[in-house]
């Protein structure tokens, strides 16, 4: 039986990297154009990039082959790594007491916004990077029971989405002069949602439901719509990302511990398509620009060894 747990340390070494490069509208119909996206493009193999892990990781994009990764250290800290001008930073480690994964995204090249649990309640937590430095912790309320997520259309615009105490998805947004909601979206979820907007206001958020599909729920501007069945077996949270408005990648790790790959381009949904990897945990996937595709995920740790590869990077473009 594989060894699903995390180690409890955070390498705080460098990354070694070297010169690695690093709205859908409701139509279930099949075709394999869709999950091959373009057929000059290709996925990478599997690389182990070091760190371990407490956390699925958080993973946004400042900008073209821009990449910040958040985690959850061995000490219940949040830490932070970029990838930019063809190289990883050295971790650097945020604070924070978190008792969840993180969730991070970008509406510009000098602003990232992090959420997640603290140890001390089950309140949503934010944390912000103003362009030149770290503010926060602040405690924005809520009763979660499960890790968030957020998405952003634009600049000065945040959709925070969690899971609540009756597993239903609740959202809380910033609207550029102060935070509205909570919003009970429905459900029920058996795991934390997984959110990502578009520039046209545009919202998709996938969750697993009780039976382990993928379900999706949309804001297309004006109204909530949803929730569509998108099939598949998830065993764990879901990951969704977006290059344009007319093209979504969803992401899960199935029950065999490889990630799951569907694709809706243009309003059609493609076949499911497996992408291999030994994944411990849910995946976190983004696209810097268009045709590319970044996914991080905790690696297995092998039980002869009991080592782990700690974070493993793929790719598409």
């Amino acid at each position: 039986m594989r060894l699903k747990r995390l180690m409890v340390r955070l390498l705080l070494a460098p990354l070694a990297l070297g010169s690695l490069l690093g709205a859908p509208t409701i139509d279930a119909h099949q075709t394999d154009a869709a999950s091959r996206h373009d057929a000059l493009a290709a996925w990478s193999v599997w690389q182990p990039i070091g760190g371990v892990v407490t956390s699925a990781p958080a993973l946004t994009t400042r900008g073209p082959n821009m990449l910040d990764v958040f985690v959850r250290g061995g000490d219940n800290g949040l830490w932070h790594a970029w990838w930019e001008n063809g190289a990883w930073s050295t971790w650097e480690r945020l604070g924070g007491d978190l008792a969840s994964s993180p969730a991070c995204v970008s509406w510009g090249p000098q602003r990232i916004d992090c959420f997640a649990m603290q140890r001390v309640n089950d309140h949503l937590w934010h944390l912000y990077w103003d362009g030149t430095s770290w503010q926060g912790w602040q405690d924005l309320g809520g009763n979660l029971t499960a890790a968030p997520t957020v998405s952003t259309w634009g600049p000065n615009r945040l959709d925070v989405f969690v899971r609540g105490t009756n597993n239903n998805m609740w959202q809380l947004y910033w609207d550029g002069t102060g935070w509205q909601g909570w919003q009970d979206l429905g459900g029920p979820l058996t795991s934390a949602p997984a959110c990502v907007g578009s520039s046209n206001r545009l919202i998709n958020c996938v969750v697993r439901g009780s039976t382990g599909r993928v379900y999706l729920k949309w804001y297309d501007g004006s109204a909530w719509r949803g929730w569509f069945d998108l099939g598949g077996t998830a065993a764990s949270t879901p990951s969704i990302s977006s290059w344009d408005p007319t093209h979504f990648d969803l992401f899960v790790r199935g029950d065999n511990d490889t990630l799951l790959h569907r694709a809706s381009d243009r309003g059609t949904w493609g076949n499911w398509e497996d992408l291999g990897g030994e994944l411990a945990g849910a995946p976190a996937c983004v696209s810097s620009m268009r045709q590319r595709i970044d996914c991080l995920a905790a690696g297995i740790m092998d039980p002869l060894t009991n080592t782990s590869p700690g974070l493993l990077w793929k790719w598409w473009s």
